[in-house]
């Protein structure tokens, strides 16, 4: 299975190529002014720019990741609010995601403290975007996540992300199953993974403690480690899943290139060993 990883300097892509990495996780987050931004053709050239370098380093796009409110509660007065403020935004950020030859997009849906309104807002939401999706052969990959304190948000658990895929049951709908999440809310991903592997078309790969998003380099927790690495590949692999071991971590600052560079390293070998099983 290829690896990716969620890592958008230019100036790495090609040592990314280099230590072995296939692709690129594509992060399209943007959180102050985001409908100016990201409706701007100014935007979609910067997108399309970034794309020919990653192309030109012999990476794809693997997937990429729309943006969100950057909170686990939308600030939004009702679900129909949420929808019509993100439908337009989503719309371009999954024909740029088809634009770049990528044919799966990381979504965080609507959050609230009531099931109800929460299904609500995402049925209007995906029901809006299902044509956008089609048009652009695009998959949109449903994560789970936490709401705030680490509490149930209603996009927690597998009979949460499976709700969507019952309802509509449309190909271009999955699930992205992130790892660390399902660990900060203290679930067990093997299992969760069990139950959604045959709606899986994305993955968020690393590892954390409950009541914690830490997005470490699996495996680096010792003792305190809260998954099994080596049977949590062994149920990947005996499903149909298409996508790749994406990694998604912590971002390194205040590192020389040399150090980010190891870092990188590092987190390959480690990704590839439980892949490999080396």
């Amino acid at each position: 299975m290829d690896i990716s990883i969620a890592f958008n300097n230019q100036a790495f892509y090609q040592k990314l190529k280099g230590i072995g990495y296939k692709g690129i996780d594509f992060p399209m987050v943007i959180y102050d002014n985001m409908t100016e931004i990201i409706l701007s053709d100014a935007y979609t050239e910067e997108i399309m720019e970034e794309y020919r370098l990653i192309k030109q380093a012999g990476l794809q796009v693997s997937q990429t990741h729309m943006t969100f409110w950057p909170g686990h509660f939308e600030p939004f007065s009702n679900p129909e609010a949420y929808a019509k403020h993100f439908a337009p935004l989503y719309s371009k950020q999954i024909e740029l995601t088809g634009m770049m030859n990528c044919r799966t997009t990381v979504v965080h849906l609507y959050l609230d403290e009531d099931e109800e309104n929460s299904r609500k807002g995402n049925i209007a939401l995906i029901q809006e975007l299902l044509p956008i999706l089609e048009k652009n052969n695009v998959v949109l990959s449903i994560e789970n996540l936490y709401g705030p304190g680490f509490t149930d948000g209603h996009l927690t658990s597998a009979d949460d992300l499976l709700f969507y895929m019952d309802y509509f049951k449309s190909p271009y709908l999955g699930i992205c199953l992130d790892v660390g999440h399902a660990i900060a809310l203290d679930q067990d991903p093997v299992e969760m993974l069990r139950k959604v592997l045959n709606h899986l078309t994305a993955l968020h790969i690393h590892t954390s403690h409950p009541k914690q998003d830490l997005h470490a380099i699996p495996k680096f927790l010792g003792y305190a480690e809260k998954i099994n690495w080596d049977e949590f590949y062994e149920v990947l692999s005996s499903g149909h899943y298409q996508g790749t071991f994406n990694l998604e971590l912590i971002q390194p600052s205040n590192l020389s290139d040399e150090a980010i560079l190891s870092y990188l390293q590092l987190a390959y070998h480690v990704a590839n060993g439980i892949v490999n099983k080396k």
